[in-house]
């Protein structure tokens, strides 16, 4: 938040002169200072201004970026009311998100109908539908770097607190607590793995095969094989491989991608818990509310603590009064903008008019921008054949380009 300031001067033929009263109020006495967004009220109405100096008046009030306001200050002179309207614009954010749901339905609310606030649930709809037109229109207009980001996934370690026995499939923890995510488990005891069904309690578990019954109390290990991914994952970029965060202590080679099916043939014909070596990307649950969620299927199942690195493709969510701020508004706010307006000029006007041309222009230039910022800087080492960067060699940096760009290969030979 900033304080914004509202200052008024009153003038009397050019010379700053005092008035009787000054305060913040609209003609209809509802409000000072409203958002232009939800019509709230910031500030009441009657809020008095403070006399500065001669014939100045000033207020300050504490906004919130991206957000567009509305004041009113009432003079009274010699007897007469006067009401002046103040438009307070709205104020980007420190990292420059010159837009968000707010600013543009003001502004393509603006251009639909001639009003900044107050818009009709009718207009609301219009207008939400034009934002959304124009951002789709942005995404799929190029693949885009933004929505490439390398994002770290952290696995778990199997769980083994304590002891369980068994009757009939039905696993009873005793000294210890299952996990939340125990119904997605697998669960070896005895040397044997078994995959889990359910989760009754926090000391209850159902495994797949209910034959299995254990008397006696066994030592165990519960493993955690799919890893649940943010809501805003869409897709591995170009199914590449993971690699381990570095450190000081280890090196591991990357974990590679590999059909579904191959995982799940591997988890049934041969579970092991180990250092993953392969994984696939699985649609969890679906929701028509929100969509489906999907986790990350590791083989084997991890046996400890391990971050990977992901490079993911994001999920474009389109804009409402809940997800407020676009994916790559920050650099493309009046690629943005232009295309929403465009929008209400084709669904509206149904023609091609300025903000068509606009959009035009600083699209290209954008994907321009784009391509020359992400593209890498070097093709892989020029170095013989076999001196591919690994310790004690040439390049250690190829490991980096091969995360941002993937393995580069030369008469099927990977560089």
């Amino acid at each position: 938040m900033a304080n914004r300031l509202i200052s008024q001067a009153w003038r009397i033929e050019n010379v700053l002169t005092n008035v009787t009263s000054a305060k913040l109020s609209d003609p209809t006495g509802t409000y000072g200072v409203k958002r232009n967004d939800t019509d709230a009220v910031v500030v009441a109405d009657g809020t008095n201004m403070t006399n500065s100096a001669t014939g100045v008046y000033e207020y300050s009030f504490e906004d919130v970026t991206n957000v567009s306001y509305t004041a009113y200050v009432e003079i009274v002179y010699l007897g007469v009311t006067y009401h002046m309207e103040v438009d307070i614009p709205a104020r980007a954010d420190a990292t420059g998100a010159a837009v968000s749901y707010y600013s543009l339905l003001e502004r393509v609310g603006h251009y639909l109908f001639g009003i900044r606030s107050g818009f009709s649930s009718d207009q609301t709809t219009d207008i939400s539908d034009c934002i959304n037109d124009g951002l789709r229109r942005v995404y799929s207009a190029h693949d885009w770097s933004f929505l490439h980001p390398v994002a770290d996934v952290v696995t778990t370690a199997p769980y083994a607190t304590g002891t369980v026995t068994i009757a009939a499939g039905v696993v009873t923890l005793t000294g210890g607590t299952f996990p939340s995510w125990a119904a997605s488990g697998v669960l070896q005891v005895n040397n044997q793995y078994y995959s889990v069904a359910s989760r009754g309690s926090n000391t209850q578990i159902t495994l797949d095969t209910t034959s299995l019954t254990i008397a006696t109390a066994s030592s165990y290990q519960l493993a955690r094989p799919e890893i649940p991914l943010d809501a805003s994952f869409d897709s591995v970029s170009n199914d590449s491989d993971l690699t381990y965060y570095p450190s000081p202590e280890c090196w591991y080679p990357p974990v590679r991608w590999r059909h579904d099916s191959t995982i799940r043939q591997l988890e049934g014909s041969n579970p092991e818990f180990d250092r993953p070596v392969f994984y696939s990307v699985r649609t969890s649950t679906f929701d028509p509310t929100v969509g489906s969620r999907k986790v990350l299927a590791l083989y084997p199942a991890p046996d400890q603590v391990y971050t990977l690195r992901v490079p993911m493709i994001l999920r474009p969510v389109l804009l409402d009064g809940t997800n407020l701020y676009p994916i790559g508004g920050e650099i493309l706010s009046q690629v943005i903008l232009e295309a929403c307006l465009a929008a209400a000029e084709h669904n509206f006007e149904e023609r091609e008019h300025v903000h068509e041309k606009r959009f035009q222009e600083l699209i290209g230039l954008a994907i321009r921008d784009d391509q020359e910022r992400s593209s890498p800087t070097s093709l892989g080492p020029d170095s013989p054949r076999g001196e591919r960067g690994g310790f004690g060699v040439v390049d250690y940096e190829y490991r980096l380009r091969e995360q941002r760009m993937g393995r580069l290969t030369f008469d099927g030979d990977t560089l």
